[in-house]
């Protein structure tokens, strides 16, 4: 309805009139237009006032609502024109290596820009080769080895305009094109601007058009590259010299959106299944815990099992997947190792780095010669000669829950004596955890539950994972245990670590409350190489990293896991390269990257006493009973 800015508004309506007078434009269709943009220009009483305050353009079209609205324009209008190997769209939870070969026809000194941002964070390395007409000229530029690279994406820009004389490429630049489509690697050919460019190169066998230059375009067409948003835009022009017939105003080909999250285990897998759920029914019958939830997580697909109550009462509320558990020691990996690992990749922290670097006060302990050697990989590792646990709940002088006692316990750790000289033997500790905690909030200035809840839980739609529950959630708790010793009380949607409560239910230990569905979308996040719902939490190199067997502890531990070991509470099945922790209160998380697996058991074993242990030979026998339902017992399997 509208005529684009042209340079020469007197040609164009010109132009416009011929039409008319030979019937090429119907003056209906004009009568239409004008009809639409007078009554546009009505409703927002242009036709009483006049003038716009061109200085308030900004504020009023820049609002955050339309900016969506222009996203979602741009994304549905991303064509996908051609894609004989089905190669869209492309797979980011898988190790990829991208090759970007960004090509303007026009002078440009940096194009394809937010093309590249939007996609550097989807992948594990991307690399970038640019020319225009202008600053890098073709003739300067160099592929990379196709070995280098697993798929090429490449980025065509040619602006359409009136007088500009040309809708293509000049020579030089089409034949770096088509060196590439014969460089015997998937190549995806992103057409910016011009829609006839497909014309000249009939090779490409995945071709996405995109009929504009601007940002708003290129995170469009990042966005449907990586399934984030459906294929679903039509071509709004004919392009008759492509083969066999051209193509018609109207085509595209449609591509649905990867949500990129977990999907409801199919029928059969949860059929094959019930040998584990029998393990889980019998455990509660023999009074291992109340009732608890699996999560089987296995390639992207999830099965979700609640049993047994809440507690032992047979008018107790049962179990259901929505029920919430304090997840105890759980919180160390999920919440402050990935925190840590956060730092980490961000360059902000350095694990060989001694602590005192980032917490001073450590540096005035007793054992100054073995003090000033621990670092953060020790912490990590539980090598740091921190014992595992002392109870500076009993001795607070503080209001157990303020900020004065959380002050007392670091002081307390601060100064307590070291078992053992750093990296020399491995004792599974707290304190470390506690202090890797209290690094993470000084690093970043903000509290660990806030960095949770907004770096790991809500882009990974992790709704029920929380510190500190509301009381409106208690019905959903499972409680823990009965502490006669201490709060005298039922402990019922408070954290039941004791040094956790007198910290005020936040620390680096312990505090999380979570459900099985919030946990197995954590864990098919490490799975997908730190991606979930299009969100990156972590670099897939950092995880590897991260959940690697570590010298220091013997091979029995990573930074901030445990890996397989002898009777260890995985089973005997899982791979030398899976990983995963316990949590005291009855809960556990296994993850193994060989088998695409995942199992989340949440139980309140610790009701109504923390004395009752027989889930020590539950854990191995749920586990051992989902490898073995699904079919993925090694033909030569032999125990750790």
């Amino acid at each position: 309805d509208v005529l684009l800015v042209p340079p020469a508004p007197e040609a164009a309506l010109a132009a416009l009139a011929d039409a008319i007078a030979s019937g090429r434009i119907p003056k209906s269709r004009i009568d239409e237009a004008v009809t639409r943009v007078l009554r546009a220009k009505a409703r927002l009483g242009l036709h009483k006032q006049k003038l716009v305050d061109l200085n308030a353009i900004a504020t009023q079209f820049g609002r955050p609502e339309f900016l969506r609205q222009a996203q979602d324009i741009a994304d549905r209008g991303v064509t996908l024109l051609r894609d004989t190997p089905h190669a869209l769209p492309l797979d980011a939870t898988r190790p990829m290596r991208v090759l970007l070969v960004v090509i303007s026809g026009d002078s440009d000194p940096y194009p394809g820009e937010d093309l590249e941002r939007e996609s550097r964070w989807r992948v594990d390395s991307l690399e970038v080769v640019r020319t225009d007409t202008r600053f890098v000229k073709v003739e300067t530029v160099k592929l990379p080895p196709p070995d280098s690279y697993d798929v090429a994406i490449a980025a065509l820009f040619v602006r359409v305009a009136d007088r500009k004389g040309t809708v293509g490429l000049p020579e030089g630049q089409a034949a770096l094109v088509n060196e590439l489509l014969t460089a015997r690697k998937p190549v995806v050919v992103a057409a910016f601007g011009s829609p006839y460019l497909i014309e000249r190169f009939p090779a490409a066998k995945t071709w996405l058009a995109v009929f504009s230059t601007f940002d708003v375009a290129q995170r469009a067409a990042a966005r449907a590259l990586f399934g984030q948003v459906a294929v679903s835009g039509r071509l709004p022009v004919s392009v008759p010299g492509v083969a066999p017939v051209g193509l018609k105003i109207g085509d595209g080909l449609s591509v649905a959106a990867n949500p990129m999250t977990l999907r409801a285990a199919s029928a059969d897998i949860e059929a094959s299944l019930k040998p584990a759920f029998g393990v889980l029914d019998r455990a509660v019958a023999d009074g291992a815990f109340p009732g608890g939830v699996l999560a089987v997580g296995y390639r992207g697909e999830l099965t979700l099992r609640a049993f047994g109550r809440q507690t032992y009462q047979a008018n107790a509320p049962s179990v259901t997947p929505q029920t919430i558990y304090d997840v105890a020691s759980l919180s160390k990996p999920v919440v402050t190792t990935t925190l840590v690992a956060m730092q980490v990749a961000a360059g902000r922290l350095q694990l060989d780095a001694p602590i005192a670097t980032y917490l001073p006060e450590w540096a005035a302990g007793p054992n100054p010669e073995w003090r000033r050697n621990v670092t953060l990989r020790h912490l990590l590792t539980h090598t740091s000669g921190l014992p595992p646990h002392k109870p500076y709940y009993e001795t607070s002088k503080g209001k157990l829950g303020s900020p004065q006692a959380r002050r007392e316990v670091l002081a307390k750790i601060f100064s307590e004596p070291l078992t053992s000289e750093p990296g020399k033997q491995s004792s599974y500790s707290d304190l470390g955890f506690i202090l890797l905690g209290e690094i993470v909030e000084r690093m970043t200035g903000e509290s660990l539950d806030r960095l949770a809840r907004e770096r790991i839980f809500a882009p990974l739609g992790m709704r029920d994972s929380l510190y500190n529950p509301a009381k409106s959630l208690h019905a959903r708790i499972a409680p823990t245990e009965n502490d006669a010793a201490f709060r005298k009380r039922l402990v019922h949607g408070e954290v039941h670590d004791e040094n956790a409560w007198a910290m005020g239910g936040v620390a680096g230990h312990a505090g999380l409350f979570s459900t099985a569905a919030d946990l197995a979308a954590f864990c098919q996040m490490l799975l997908n190489g730190g991606l979930y719902t299009h969100q990156r939490i972590l670099p897939r190199n950092t995880i590897e990293q991260f959940t690697s067997r570590q010298a220091l502890a013997g091979g029995t531990r990573a930074l901030g896991w445990t890996v397989p070991t002898e009777d260890s509470s995985s089973g005997r099945y899982f791979s030398a390269r899976s990983y995963g922790h316990t949590g005291f209160s009855g809960t556990s998380i296994w993850i193994d990257p060989e088998k695409e697996l995942f199992v989340v058991l949440l139980t309140n074993r610790v009701y109504p006493t923390r004395e009752n242990e027989k889930i020590a030979q539950v854990r191995p026998a749920v586990h051992d009973a989902v490898v073995e339902a699904l079919g993925l017992v090694p033909a030569r399997q032999t125990a750790r």
